[in-house]
């Protein structure tokens, strides 16, 4: 009989990292009596989910976790283990085709945050502890009668306001990220191993194109059958540059659709209002829901917020939003760039390099751009037509910024997406602002952290700041730069920031004041290295210009 044809008591997903763990778990269980299948490809990558393993995952009664701190890492894994949750979520007990043994110390590397204290044990390192472990998994296999079958029998979920959301085909990777906000969403469920936050609320943060949004998309069209009673999407982006006010009113109307679409109340009202008729309805469905809030433009007050959590306790929201300036909302997700090895496969997903040169030449780019995933989407469409090797030379060449094109959204027909540069630099920088000079330092000094009191410190020596008015501009110019997404706190030096390479190369390429732009940079380095006493001439405490004086004979 083929594998393919064959049942399996039992799937076992590891890190090839783990191997020789498997080697001395796997005999046990056959001993016995238990079927017990396990992949021995060397490829651990989506390569590997080849059609032998999806038909194993689709033949065995239950998959056995070996949840190291590698697991979570393992695309392939993380595939694994969705399998089996999200078939055990259809037949009402999303734990019930998933057993995990861990072998570390901790559990926090664990996600789902249910697994943690659900069918969870800790490595057997002794004869008696293997057999009392294989017994275990035998009693639970002999509770499942049969294997879990395809996963693409998944049923519909309703999707309000239309359209629905599909994702985009060229979406990379992010299944870890995934699990971390399944986590972060149920963490009601599991009280005593959940210490932080109460769940039912997360928040994705990060720059503009890291995508924020096409991760929540993903995440709810791949957990969907977690939220039966039915998906609810309101988009905010359109409010990006609204008024607080303005952004709730958009909110109230789209509050409104879903309310007119369900058939419950179309009279005008307010917010509070809607969501109290939308929360009675959703009560009696007395299913679980998830309410997204995508685009959260920086500047709203804590009412505000609250108005965009779910109007029931059966539901989970999350918001997307640039700003860093909403920590007590709910738990923040920091969305990362993309690690090299997915953006290269975002990059060259529409054109594969086709010599040494011009692979290499596609991994400078990935690093080039920090792996920013809308920037690596518009040089894999230039490089339909070229090679990377000259699309590098376009990015980094004089002329035309490459970076500055705009482009359709995906296929599934989402609106245009303004180009990386606008959207990380809407007007190109001029004058001498407090916000544009802190950027301009930051942008010099990138990628390495300036502190907010070397900031301060340069400031005080350009025009036109009085040493005593920098702490408070300063200070403010971050608190902006933070509400819109562009600074990225150090996270080993308190009070010190960074911006993106992308942000970076954004500023200096498209200064309007480059004659400021270098003031502030001989007054940086002045700063950062600072002469000897003894050589230091006698300072004049008056503010300088930044322009060097000439020296007295």
């Amino acid at each position: 009989m083929n594998d393919s044809d064959a049942e399996w008591d039992v799937f076992v997903s590891y890190s090839r990292s783990d191997a020789r763990k498997v080697g001395a778990l796997v005999p046990a269980l056959r001993d016995r009596g238990l079927r017990v299948f396990v992949d021995d490809t060397a490829v651990d990558d989506f390569a590997s989910i080849t059609a032998t393993i999806t038909e194993a995952l689709a033949h065995s009664r239950v998959l056995l976790a070996l949840y190291s701190a590698d697991y979570p890492q393992r695309r392939a894994c993380q595939w694994e283990l969705t399998y089996a949750y999200l078939t055990g979520q259809r037949e009402g007990d999303p734990l019930r085709r998933t057993l995990v043994v861990n072998p570390e110390g901790t559990t926090d590397h664990v996600h789902p945050v249910e697994l943690r204290d659900a069918r969870h044990w800790p490595w057997p390192t002794t004869p008696e502890t293997i057999g009392q472990f294989v017994e275990s998994v035998a009693a639970h296999v002999r509770d499942i009668p049969h294997p879990m079958g395809d996963a693409a029998a998944a049923p519909f979920v309703p999707w309000l306001p239309a359209p629905a959301r599909t994702g985009s085909i060229r979406f990379t990777g992010r299944l870890a990220e995934q699990w971390v906000i399944h986590s972060a969403l149920h963490r009601h469920r599991t009280p005593l191993v959940a210490q932080a936050a109460a769940g039912r609320t997360a928040q994705l943060r990060g720059m503009p194109g890291i995508g924020k949004s096409l991760l929540a998309q993903e995440y709810a069209l791949h957990f969907s059958s977690a939220f039966p009673g039915g998906i609810f999407w309101f988009d905010l982006h359109p409010c990006a540059e609204a008024s607080p006010s303005e952004t709730m009113d958009a909110y109230a109307e789209q509050v409104s659709t879903v309310l007119s679409a369900l058939g419950l109340y179309s009279a005008p009202a307010s917010l509070p209002v809607l969501l109290s008729h939308l929360a009675v309805a959703l009560g009696e469905r007395d299913a679980p829901c998830l309410w997204v809030v995508d685009g959260v433009p920086d500047g709203l007050s804590e009412d505000q917020l609250h108005l965009l959590r779910g109007p029931h306790l059966l539901t989970t929201t999350l918001i997307t939003t640039r700003s860093l300036r909403y920590a007590p909302f709910a738990e923040a997700i920091d969305v990362s760039p993309l690690a090299d090895a997915d953006g290269f496969r975002l990059l060259t997903s529409r054109r594969a390099p086709d010599s040494d040169l011009d692979h290499a030449a596609a991994l400078a780019l990935v690093r080039d751009v920090d792996g920013h995933p809308q920037a690596l989407d518009l040089l894999a469409n230039l490089a339909v037509s070229s090679d990377f090797v000259h699309v590098r030379n376009r990015l980094h060449g004089p002329g035309t910024d490459v970076l500055t094109s705009g482009q359709p959204g995906p296929r599934s027909g989402t609106p245009y997406r303004r180009p990386p540069l606008t959207a990380l630099l809407p007007r190109p920088l001029s004058g001498q602002r407090p916000v544009d000079d802190v950027l301009r330092l930051l942008a010099l000094t990138c990628p390495a952290p300036l502190s907010q009191a070397t900031l301060e410190n340069v400031l005080s020596a350009v025009r036109p700041y009085a040493p005593w008015e920098v702490s408070s501009l300063v200070s403010e110019a971050v608190e902006t730069l933070l509400g819109s997404g562009a600074l990225r706190p150090d996270p080993l030096q308190a009070q010190s920031f960074t911006v993106h390479p992308l942000l970076a190369r954004a500023v200096r390429r498209h200064d309007a004041d480059t004659a400021r732009q270098e003031d502030l940079r001989r007054m940086l380095f002045q700063n950062l290295t600072p002469a000897s006493a003894a050589d230091q001439p006698p300072r004049d405490p008056r503010p300088t210009t930044g322009i060097p004086t000439p020296p007295v004979p």
